[in-house]
């Protein structure tokens, strides 16, 4: 297999003028990414480069970081390239690059107006620092993490005990890594720019995700005039440290459920067996077993995921000695539903929460996070500016237990209050509004950047435009099909440069009934609002 070479220059005065001026050589992919995009053919390349392990020239050394570029389809009408980011932190930019015209142009028979950026951009990956196949971060130390409980079912001391030195032991371990404080969201968006020169290229496009909307802020902040086009798709509130998108994130979880999994189920109990009756659901979610009701947390709203782990507790608790093998054969032989649809979603969401049933623990054992483990830790933490102490993520948890049954209470495992560095100010993101050019996307119900976070920043951007997808659940818009009128509006800007004004709604048929109760409209309350913060002006 044809593999990257790794590099680690750690030699002082390499870096400089010099740098900046090098010329970037692409060759050939290695064959995990060439070999699941064969349709892109010699338009796939990819490329390393070394970039200042501190821009400000304060620590001397180099890291090395992967690139991926796929060429524009139409070269006679290329004009510029288009940076990508997935998100994270810590996921890579590599194969999720290569996939985007790859989706794109396989459904260009439907979905034309995506179709036509890949025509005209050549698509760039800047591999996030810390991920590099020769400079990867790793967390290690002699501590031992501890095993604990799941956050929101178990609530006792001794488990948020556990949880808490866990936390301490990570912070601890990646801050002490030499790299640690140049892992940064700003450092990371120094290195796109630093590629952008080494492309030759004035300007950049710029489509970032997620977290991508962080780095794609940063990247406008600090470049404004090296920015042609930006789209924010799917935003964390990048006006404040990264914490605050955690908070309201359990709230969101909650009426996505609500609203898409009982709503839907009373709506239609000849398909689903659910019944009718909105208080027997929360009863049967309660009286799952953690690991099931596990399954439909992370369902995001299936109606399916709790059908499915109902079927498998049911099972499991009259043979409580069934294996693997007798489960899987009775959920091959069950019928679900009717509705074959319905019935097979079902049928899969079982076996995935029949390989949870039998998966085996985490042994005790001493810190060694994978990369993208490290980099998500280390940028987040380095993001965490003010971060609030402990017993306020502990708090937010016991609430989050009690009014958000399924929402949960993930996000109060913070990590970043046990950080030991010094976390400096992050700089007046207002300035973003310099960048002439910038679009933001979100959807109604997005489980993972809920849309108070995106319109609290939305709303600090005078200039930017925003393309508001009502009644539309998930997270992330840059695949195709997920909206053809965002797919419109997007493509036109960004194949056009075609922006929409100040609010751009694409309306969606609600995917559940609108029969909203007191409960949800109560959640929802708590929902659209960061407290003490900007509301988005439909809830004015």
């Amino acid at each position: 297999m044809k593999r990257l070479t790794p590099l680690l220059v750690m030699a002082p005065l390499l870096m400089g003028a010099s740098a900046s001026a090098a010329a970037l050589e692409w060759t050939s992919c290695p064959d995990d990414i060439s070999s699941s995009f064969p349709l892109l053919g010699d338009r796939l390349q990819c490329s390393q480069t070394q970039v200042p392990l501190d821009h400000a020239g304060s620590v001397p050394g180099t890291l090395m970081i992967d690139l991926l570029r796929v060429r524009a389809a139409h070269p006679a009408e290329r004009r510029g390239v288009l940076m990508v980011n997935p998100g994270g932190p810590g996921l890579g930019a590599m194969f999720f690059t290569a996939s985007l015209p790859a989706n794109w142009e396989a459904e260009a028979a439907w979905a034309s107006d995506k179709h036509r950026i890949s025509e005209r951009h050549d698509l760039i990956a800047v591999q996030p620092r810390g991920l590099g196949s020769g400079s990867e971060l790793r967390c290690r130390s002699s501590a031992v993490l501890k095993p604990y409980g799941r956050i929101t079912d178990d609530r006792s001391s001794e488990n948020l005990i556990a949880i808490n030195e866990n936390a301490a032991v990570i912070a601890a371990g990646c801050s002490a890594h030499p790299w640690s404080r140049f892992i940064t969201t700003e450092q990371t968006a120094r290195d796109m720019d630093l590629v952008r020169t080494q492309l030759g290229e004035e300007k950049i496009n710029y489509w970032g995700v997620s977290y991508g909307t962080e780095l794609g802020a940063w990247y406008g902040l600090l470049f404004a005039d090296h920015v042609d086009r930006m789209i924010l798709d799917s935003n964390v509130d990048w006006t404040k440290g990264i914490q605050y998108t955690a908070i309201p994130k359990s709230d969101s979880r909650q009426v996505i459920y609500q609203r898409f999994l009982v709503e839907r189920a009373i709506a239609q109990p000849a398909v689903y067996g659910l019944g009718t009756d909105a208080q027997a659901i929360d009863d049967l979610f309660a009286d799952l077993e953690p690991v099931f009701r596990d399954t439909v947390r992370y369902s995001l709203g299936s109606v399916e995921s709790l059908m499915a782990a109902r079927m498998l507790q049911s099972w499991l608790r009259e043979s409580p000695d069934m294996d693997a093998k007798a489960l899987d054969e009775r959920i091959a032989g069950h019928h679900f539903s009717d509705d074959p649809d319905v019935d097979a979603a079902a049928r899969r969401s079982a076996q995935y929460a029949a390989v949870d049933w039998f998966s085996a623990p985490e042994s005790p054992g001493p810190l060694n996070l994978d990369p993208t483990y490290s980099v998500q830790y280390t940028v987040l933490c380095n993001s965490a500016e003010g971060i609030q102490p402990p017993s306020f993520w502990d708090d937010m948890g016991d609430r989050q237990a009690r009014e958000n049954p399924v929402g949960g209470s993930t996000e109060s495992h913070q990590t970043c209050a046990y950080w030991p560095v010094s976390v400096p100010a992050r700089p007046d993101m207002a300035a973003l509004d310099a960048v002439r050019n910038l679009m933001v996307l979100q959807m109604e119900f997005d489980a993972f950047t809920p849309r108070a976070t995106a319109f609290n920043a939305f709303t600090s951007i005078p200039s930017a435009s925003i393309v508001y997808a009502a009644g539309l659940k998930g997270h992330g818009m840059i695949y195709n099909g997920v909206s053809s009128c965002v797919d419109r509006v997007t493509s036109a800007f960004m194949a056009d440069g075609i922006r929409p004004g100040r609010l751009h709604v694409c309306e969606h048929a609600p995917a559940a009934v609108q029969s909203t109760t007191d409960k949800l409209r109560q959640i929802e309350a708590r929902a659209h609002q960061v407290r003490g913060e900007r509301r988005m002006p439909a809830d004015s």
